[in-house]
């Protein structure tokens, strides 16, 4: 028999992965987009030794200080909740934050030479090890608790950083040097970037905080329940978004906006095709999957997945509506963007749980994204000229694209 966590844990669990989110997502963005821009940018080896140093050293007083968050308001959340085992959990991040800066180090100086393998496959392992862990203890029958999911994924988190660095130690500069000028100069680019990120995090999650604010963590399992279908589709946004930043510095510095809008067209379009055939299986199938992996008592998560699952379609607008910003230097102007934004997230989600209770998260939440979106298209339209057309002619392309491949391969046999 399977032995699962109840629904009050999988609350406390699915929060932990939350904050986990945040923490990482924000050191990523003080790493990646910095990093990249910086060192594609490098006229010598001196300068690219300088800038990488001074990047890492910059992510380490991040993780410094979120070490430092960490333990003097570790029992906010337990008071909050009213629950001991949340506030002990906060405290199993502070070993990982050190495989976190080195993962993020080694992924975006890779990505720099236009190399992803080091990145996939460390991904790859991390979540295949995990998920093979967790299938060994409950092959032996132990039971599945908080602290030995947490065990679990440090050691596929160091596994995966082990891989990433060994791997990738052919793109680490011959030396080590860094300088206060050039720390400010990173960091004066990177604080919106950060910020924006940050914010992108909290408003993603601002359902789910509200949600567990007003019901407790019974309601976080059973919503995150649904939610981690969503998170499914995250992962074509966030592989075209890295494969895609890099090539649209390059552009933005060459002073190529037409390149720069059927670059903004082409991903959002192609996440869309991408994420559209699981869309209607998942939303066809929402009960019958829910219940056979969570049983009758998250029954009401497939009702919350049938309207997430309208996310998946939004979401390509608004992160790759970031990645241009920030290629072409706007990043004040993304950050300020990301805040507002986020406020009329807020305001709708909590609007809309007082008319519909529960269900008003979700909804609010969809609703909101796609004003996020009649926004960002008609932004990018006044400034590269970007139209919802041109994202279904190039959808249409390339639907016609494999059409013509899948023919040419059946008439062949």
């Amino acid at each position: 028999m399977i032995k699962t966590l109840s629904v009050y844990l999988f609350g406390i669990w699915s929060l932990y992965l939350i904050i986990t989110s945040i923490i990482k997502v924000t050191l990523e963005g003080i790493i990646q987009k910095p990093m990249i821009k910086f060192l594609i940018d490098a006229r010598n080896p001196k300068e690219y030794s300088e800038r990488f140093t001074s990047t890492f050293v910059i992510g380490f007083v991040f993780i410094s200080i979120v070490a430092l968050l960490i333990v003097i308001n570790g029992h906010l959340l337990g008071k909050l909740f009213s629950s001991p085992v949340v506030s002990s959990t906060l405290l199993y991040f502070l070993p990982q934050l050190p495989l976190w800066l080195v993962t993020a180090c080694m992924r975006y100086v890779e990505q720099v030479k236009f190399k992803y393998f080091g990145t996939v496959y460390s991904a790859i392992i991390f979540n295949g090890l995990f998920v093979a862990f967790v299938i060994a203890v409950q092959f032996v029958g132990s039971d599945l608790t908080i602290k030995r999911l947490i065990y679990l994924q440090y050691a596929a988190a160091f596994a995966s950083t082990l891989f990433i660095f060994v791997y990738n130690m052919k793109y680490l500069p011959v030396a080590m040097n860094w300088s206060l000028q050039t720390i400010k100069e990173i960091f004066n680019f990177t604080k919106y970037v950060a910020g924006s990120n940050l914010v992108f995090m909290l408003r993603k999650d601002i359902d789910t905080f509200l949600l567990g604010f007003v019901y407790g963590p019974n309601a976080i399992a059973l919503y995150q329940t649904a939610f981690k279908f969503l998170q499914l589709f995250q992962i074509p946004n966030q592989t075209i978004t890295q494969a895609s930043y890099p090539r649209s510095v390059s552009l933005a510095r060459s002073g190529g906006s037409r390149h720069l809008k059927d670059l903004y067209e082409k991903s959002v379009g192609r996440v869309i095709l991408t994420s559209l055939p699981p869309v209607i299986i998942l939303f066809i199938f929402a009960d019958p999957i829910i219940n056979w992996l969570g049983g009758y008592n998250y029954h009401q998560a497939a009702d919350f997945l049938k309207i997430l699952l309208i996310m998946a379609l939004l979401l390509p607008f608004s992160f790759q509506f970031g990645t241009i910003l920030d290629s072409i230097g706007r990043t004040r102007l993304n950050y300020r963007i990301a805040i507002i934004s986020t406020f009329i997230i807020f305001l709708m989600v909590r609007g809309m749980m007082y008319i519909m209770d529960e269900f008003g998260a979700p909804v609010g939440l969809v609703i909101s994204q796609f004003l996020v979106v009649v926004f960002c298209i008609y932004f990018l339209n006044k400034l590269i000229g970007v139209s919802m057309g041109g994202i279904f002619k190039g959808m249409l392309s390339d639907l016609n694209t494999a059409y013509q491949w899948i023919h040419k391969k059946i008439k062949s046999r």
